[in-house]
This record gives C-alpha cells, structure tokens and sequence, in this order.
C-alpha cells in the first residue's frame, strides 16, 4: 500500500485557472501561465529586452509608439554597419544646392565664393565619409559626391575667367 501512494502524483491547484497540475509543473497546461517565479522574471525580462518602443514628440507630447527596427537578437555590429542617412542625404542636398548655384547670373563676390567652396567641401566630406563607413544610401552618397565635383570643377572654371 505504501507503494501505491508513491505513485500517485501530487498536484496542487493552478494559481491562475484553478486547474489541478502538477505539485512540479512550471508552466499550466491548461492556461499556459507561467507559475515558477523564476522562470516567470526570465521570460518577463526577454520581453522587454526584445522590445524597444520608438516614440514621437509633437510640441512635448507624446504622439504615438511603434516598433523599433532594432531588437535585443539583432546584433549591434550589424546595425552599426548599415548606417544611417544622416550622410549621404546632406550630401546629395549640398550638391543640389552647389549645382543650382551655378544656375545663378548675378556677378559672384568673394564671399559667394567661399560660402560656395565650403558647402562643396562638407558635401565632398560627408559622402566620402559615408561611403567609406556605412552600407545605407551609398547611392545617394555617390550623387551627391558626383554633383559637388561638378560644381567645384565648374566654380574653379569660372575663377579662371
């Protein structure tokens, strides 16, 4: 008779369902809650790592939220090594800029000048950079590395005038 009672498992009652499982069991087979503290904090803390919420400010309040690109699985190299568009856009930008400058037939003064030769030369430097650092917008960091070349090639042609 001791035996028997051996073999009967013990259970005790779900916390959550009120099923009867097992006096060991860490999940509910019946509800699917969670029930060891322990497992409970892990998977509690694997949701908030997996989740990095995105939220817009309008005038100092909060808008909305969404879904970061980027979760706790992606490794970080591998978003480092995407980049952004923080170069190449500026740099395009700068080369519509410096080449619709040329369009210009007002008679150019010194200041014109440099104010044209250093937008070309951030313009150059932030899609070098971006070329050479990042994978994003490569395309448009070839642009606009492009259209600055141009119009530093062309303002030097019109000094020499």
């Amino acid at each position: 008779m001791a035996e028997d009672s051996e073999k009967v498992p013990r259970t005790k009652k779900c916390p959550y369902c009120a099923e009867d499982i097992m006096e060991d069991a860490k999940k509910c087979k019946h509800c699917h809650e969670t029930i060891d503290v322990v497992l409970k904090a892990a998977e509690e803390a694997k949701d908030v790592n997996q989740h990095v919420p995105t939220v817009y400010l309008n005038a100092g309040s909060v808008v909305g939220e969404i879904k970061s690109s980027v979760t706790a699985s992606q490794p970080l190299a591998e978003i480092s090594e995407a980049g952004t568009y923080w170069l190449p856009i500026p740099s395009l930008v700068i080369g519509i800029i410096t080449a619709l400058a040329l369009l210009d037939d007002s008679a150019t003064d010194t200041d014109t000048l440099i104010g044209l030769f250093t937008f070309v030369a951030a313009g150059l430097t932030l899609g070098i950079i971006s070329i050479s650092r990042q994978n994003k917008g490569k395309g448009m960091a070839i642009a606009g590395i492009v259209l600055n070349a141009v119009s530093l090639v062309c303002w030097v042609g019109t000094l020499t005038k």
